[in-house]
């Protein structure tokens, strides 16, 4: 079985513009989700920065539209609401 941080490497081995953060221990006080996206968005170097799921499956303009909608309406930040889709897995709980 891989780990979710070797996937990430071997992906970004293929794809220079990805860089991968390792987080090898929580500080006292954090979830890991919410120091997830601190350490990302401190390693981050664009202007614009996109926060998903890795299930998240995009439309091809949704980024092109999102990033329009927020220079239009002179945004700093944008949340956008998808619609969810459930699929059953098929395991047994």
């Amino acid at each position: 079985m891989i780990a979710t941080g070797q996937i990430l490497d071997d992906f970004a081995a293929l794809h220079p513009r990805l860089r991968v953060v390792h987080v090898v221990a929580l500080p006292p006080g954090w979830l890991g989700k919410p120091h997830a996206l601190q350490k990302a968005y401190e390693a981050a170097t664009g202007e614009w920065l996109v926060f998903t799921d890795a299930d998240v499956r995009f439309k091809p303009d949704v980024l092109r539209r999102a990033i329009t909608l927020a220079k239009r309406q002179n945004l700093d930040h944008l949340s956008l609401l998808c619609d969810v889709e459930m699929v059953d897995s098929g395991r047994k709980r």
